[in-house]
């Protein structure tokens, strides 16, 4: 197609346009034409006639109806067209319609657009048909056959019905309310009223599920009495006070409600309540992480606002709302955080709390927000700093331990509880870590601090104070420190004071002990010779038995106390300054002494005699009587020897002491005089000095009271207290060297002094133990002497008839021998206070021996011939055993005046691994008995010299029992070494009644190849260096009762929690730690 012909086809297009925006127009005005009219005819009808809501709806069909039908008809089909115009007018037709306009070009235009439309293969004569035709047709404008201004002529159509209605809204603006009942069709419409309602609501908007109160006011010249409000089928009267205004409220409203007045007859028109949702809070969920240190599990609770929970606590908040778009929490009313929804309707939010907060709930839509506020309250407890209280009790005994005793606590949890000291001789504080219970929140808590470990001496000064760390994993591990304590350890003088204290409680406990000893001993041969004159009980004599036997156990266990106060003394003593083995050795074999009193039955059998009495008051109850009242006679005696042997020894040790301090300070006063010194340090040892001079007066006072010599050296003291005094003038008129030389003078002396002390001392118990030992060999002379009397006597008697004539000589001479062996105890006892070698053994064979010769006395008396041989048999039993105890103790004793200083720190006792060897030798000894034609008299001696070596075989074999208490190998030989001292017990029984039978060599034989056995078991024990580290034995001290209590507190808390769940609320935890404290 050439450009002409396409020129000629868009001028037909241009056509068609212009057609139809012409057919849109007269459209437009034909529509504004019918609509008008039909409109203000449907108006005028209904304005007319009030229908009701039926003919409205009819009214109301037929006018949309209308305007469908001509709104599409008249201006939608030519819109349509307008965008479309290949759609309905084809070139063909629309040149035909131009063709009509133009006459002169119709069949031109047709026939070029046919001839256009023709397909032919030489077509250039067709071409040029064509061109030659658009050339006539290119200056013609084919949308000039459309003129607009055509539809004027439709303009008398459209203006009658805008006039008339211009004119009734001008007129009658009531007219058009009739289009307002068409289209609300369904809502009733009153007649006019002589009043109105006035709806003084601003909104007819409710919130679901709340009240709404509807206000109206009643205007007009004439107003109705009553107001009637129709709503949810039902008729209600409204409120008033005043006649003008009304209300009526709504309560709960749950859906929109419609409703209308009624008043005097007339009807108000329709109204609608419409709802719309107020934000509100349905539930939510508070989840709580606390902080790790603590080490509880996350909670969750369900619509818990106020909560009250640990610093540095994660708190989630999942909310759950409706009707909400924006929720906002307020933290302490300025810290405002809005809070993203989540996928669905729940709102979450997360914040570490630190400290207490208040925090309120906003929810917002856009309509309203929450109706009441919602104010919650975070209670924060804070880690708070732990406590401690504590006491402390100071040994003032020993001065070996300060036991710290008290409370700490803490609320969520402790980690440490450390001890810092430091000494006067280091500047620097360590520190010690204490045992607690740490999954307790609350304790009590002791401590022992062993001032020994410490290395503190005498005038030396302890500090220290207690810190308490707790567990805060938000801030930090927080600590509580206690104020800074000092233990002063005691001075010089302190301690020396402490000691005579110590010694003087022991002496008077000693004098105290010996009267009631001698008390009890004057009840007993009362009570003795008040019930041979009775055949049985009564009240009163059951009572005295009661009394006596109470008496015997306290004396027991003033017995026990005072050994317990001797051994704290011995500790003491050797708390600051070792002491001399020898003196060491002297203290323990007192205890020994006061052990072998403890160790007695007599109060088992003073009790099985009283039982033995209550069934029957025999001659053989009262002979059992009285010889436990022979018993008794020397136990006095006993305590008065202790007494006295321990007075000798604190003279000596206090010799010794003194003797040691001389030698400190004089090689202080030589210190002094090469130093630089001043007055003030010499005026200190002058003090010193002078404390000396006081324990010489004291050590002179005690030599006076027990009569032994001592010589305090007045002249050498005078001498050392001028020099010193001299010393101090000269140092305080600047005179070093004069001040030298006198300091010299005065070490000097005093060094000569200390050493004319240990010389006093040495001579002195030389002296002694050669008067001792002539007593003793005296002693064994007449106790010999005694014991060949005796067994000439003894022969005599068993031949002789009661109506012999020599019966009375020979009772005379019985007499003689009971007086020279009172002589002998008398004389022995004298001896035993003064010669601790003497053991208590020796002391009760005299006992017997006495015993027993009184009782031949009383038997011969009788004419008991038979018995009294018996009686005598055995007083020279008691001789033998005596005359060997004595001979092995004047050896010793010999051996020590030979040798001066030899026994010292020497042990007593027998070394591990020799008791079968001994047991060897004794059977040994034992077959030879009766041989190579020995005479009676030198079988009796070796009989009894194999009864003592048994017995102390048996006892050493005692005591080594009571060092392996404790040990492995001692609970392994308990037994067997018990079976084996009831063994030797019979072997020592048969061997004094001289039956020397095979059954008894037997046993010998059985008992030597057990104690080889036991040997060897000791042997390992000693070669094992870690089972001989357990044979050593500490003495079990006594736990304060400061500090007991706190053990006891301890002990409580532990049972306590046992039975608390340890999950505690914060109200519970604080309830617990009261009470502890409360308890404590």
């Amino acid at each position: 197609m050439n450009a002409a012909m396409q020129n000629t086809i868009d001028k037909i297009g241009e056509y068609k346009k212009k057609l139809y925006k012409n057919q849109l127009i007269k459209g437009l005005l034909i529509s504004t034409a019918l609509l008008l009219g039909l409109f203000l005819l449907i108006n005028f009808l209904e304005f007319i006639g009030r229908f009701g809501t039926y003919p409205r709806l009819i009214l109301f069909v037929i006018y949309i109806a209308a305007s469908a039908y001509t709104l599409a008809q008249f201006i939608l089909k030519p819109l349509y067209y307008l965008f479309n115009t290949d759609n309905k007018l084809s070139n063909e037709e629309a040149a035909i319609q131009i063709g009509r306009y133009f006459p002169e070009i119709k069949d031109k235009l047709i026939n070029t657009i046919q001839l256009a439309q023709v397909n032919s293969v030489d077509n250039s004569l067709l071409e040029a048909s064509i061109a030659q035709r658009t050339e006539e047709l290119k200056w013609i404008k084919f949308a000039d056959a459309i003129q607009f201004r055509d539809n004027r002529k439709y303009l008398k159509f459209v203006l009658p019905p805008v006039a008339i209605a211009l004119c009734i809204a001008l007129a009658l603006p009531k007219f058009y309310h009739s289009t307002e009942r068409i289209v609300k069709f369904t809502k009733t419409f009153a007649d006019p009223a002589p009043f109105t309602f006035y709806i003084e609501n601003e909104k007819l908007q409710a919130y679901k599920h709340e009240d709404f109160t509807l206000h109206v006011k009643m205007q007009g010249e004439t107003l109705p009495d009553e107001v009637f409000i129709l709503a949810q089928g039902r008729r209600y009267k409204m409120l008033t006070e005043d006649g003008i205004n009304y209300s009526h409220t709504f309560n709960h409203i749950q859906e929109p409600t419609p409703f209308h007045f009624e008043a005097a007859g007339y009807t108000s028109d329709s109204y609608k309540i419409d709802l719309v949702g107020r934000p509100q809070l349905l539930s939510f969920n508070v989840s709580l992480k606390y902080p790790a240190y603590l080490g509880k599990s996350p909670e969750n609770f369900d619509n818990v606002g106020n909560l009250i929970i640990p610093e540095g606590t994660i708190v989630r908040w999942s909310f759950k709302t409706d009707a909400a778009d924006k929720f906002e929490i307020v933290f302490d009313s300025s810290d405002v955080v809005n809070v993203d929804k989540g996928i669905f309707r729940d709102f979450n939010y997360q914040r570490k709390i630190s400290k207490s907060t208040a925090y309120e709930i906003q929810l917002h839509n856009e309509h309203s927000e929450n109706a009441d506020p919602i104010h919650y309250f975070i209670n924060v407890i804070p880690d708070r700093y732990p406590q401690i209280t504590f006491e402390q009790m100071a040994d003032t005994a020993l001065y070996q331990y300060i036991g710290i005793g008290g409370t700490i606590s803490d609320d969520y949890g402790i980690t440490k509880l450390q001890l810092f000291y430091r000494n006067s001789n280091n500047p620097q504080f360590k520190s010690i870590q204490i045992p607690f219970n740490k999954s307790s929140l609350s304790q009590t808590f002791f401590y022992q601090l062993d001032l020994q470990e410490l290395g503190l001496s005498r005038n030396d000064q302890l500090e220290y104070y207690l810190m308490v760390t707790d567990n805060d994993g938000v801030k930090g591990p927080k600590s509580t420190k206690t104020s800074t304590l000092r233990y002063l350890m005691p001075t010089d003088q302190e301690y020396s004071q402490d000691v005579e204290n110590q010694v003087n409680k022991a002496e008077n406990q000693f004098d105290e002990l010996v009267k009631k000893s001698r008390d009890f001993k004057k009840d007993l041969n009362t009570i003795e010779n008040e019930l041979k004159k009775k055949k049985q009980l009564d009240f009163q004599d059951k009572k005295d038995l009661d009394r006596l036997l109470q008496k015997k156990e306290e004396l027991n266990k003033e017995i026990q106390d005072l050994k317990n106060q001797l051994q704290e003394l011995l500790e003491k003593q050797s708390r600051f300054e070792q002491q001399s083995p020898q003196l060491q050795q002297k203290m323990e074999m007192i205890q020994k002494m006061l052990n072998e009193l403890m160790e007695s039955k007599d109060s088992k059998v003073l009790e099985e005699l009283k039982k033995m009495m209550e069934k029957s008051l025999d001659e053989k109850s009262l002979d059992q009587l009285e010889k436990f009242n022979k018993n008794q006679r020397n136990l006095d005696k006993e305590l008065d020897r202790t007494l006295k042997l321990f007075q000798e020894l604190q003279r000596k040790q206090k010799i010794e002491e003194t003797s040691n301090e001389l030698k400190e300070l004089a090689e202080e006063q030589e210190k002094l005089s090469e130093a630089d010194a001043n007055p003030q340090d010499q005026e200190k040892i002058n003090q010193k000095f002078e404390d000396i001079k006081k324990k010489l007066e004291d050590i002179e006072n005690r030599s006076n009271e027990l009569n032994k010599s001592f010589d305090p050296m007045d002249d050498k003291q005078s001498e050392i207290s001028e020099d010193q005094k001299q010393a101090k003038k000269e140092l305080s008129q600047q005179n070093k060297d004069a001040a030298s030389k006198a300091q010299k003078n005065a070490a000097k002396k005093m060094k000569q002094m200390a050493e004319e002390m240990e010389q006093q001392m040495q001579s002195a118990e030389m002296q002694q133990a050669q008067v001792d030992l002539n007593a003793m060999r005296e002693i064994l002379e007449n106790l010999i002497k005694v014991s060949h009397d005796q067994e000439r006597i003894m022969k005599t008697f068993r031949t002789l008839s009661v109506s012999d004539p020599r019966f009375v000589q020979l009772s005379q001479e019985q007499l003689n021998i009971a007086n020279d062996a009172k002589i002998i105890e008398d004389s022995l006892f004298t001896l035993a206070s003064r010669v601790m070698q003497l053991e208590a053994t020796v002391t009760k064979e005299v006992t017997a021996m006495k015993n027993h010769i009184d009782e031949s006395v009383k038997l011969i008396r009788e004419r008991k011939l038979p018995q009294a041989s018996m009686r005598q048999q055995s007083s020279m039993t008691s001789m033998n055993n005596l005359a060997l105890l004595l001979s092995d103790v004047f050896k010793q004793m010999q051996s020590q005046m030979a040798t001066p200083g030899s026994g010292k720190g020497k042990q007593n006792g027998s070394s591990p691994g020799d008791f079968g060897k001994k047991q060897q030798m004794i059977n040994q000894r034992m077959e030879g008995i009766g041989s190579e034609g020995k005479t009676q008299r030198e079988i009796s001696e070796e009989i009894a010299k194999l009864v003592n070596e048994q017995a102390k075989l048996r006892k050493e074999l005692q005591e080594m029992q009571d060092k392996l208490n404790g040990t492995e190998v001692g609970k392994k030989l308990g037994d067997e070494l018990k079976n084996l001292q009831k063994e030797m017990e019979k072997s020592e029984e048969d061997l004094v009644n001289k039956k020397i039978t095979p059954e008894l060599k037997r046993r010998q034989k059985l008992i030597e190849t057990r104690l080889l056995e036991a040997d060897k078991a000791i042997k390992e024990q000693e070669l094992d260096p870690n089972r001989q580290a357990k044979t050593a034995q500490k003495i079990q001290r006594s736990t304060p009762p400061d500090l007991e209590k706190f053990k006891k507190e301890k002990e409580k808390q532990v049972e306590l929690l046992r039975t608390t769940p340890p999950n505690y609320t914060p109200f519970y935890k604080n309830q617990t730690e009261n009470y502890f404290k409360k308890i404590n």
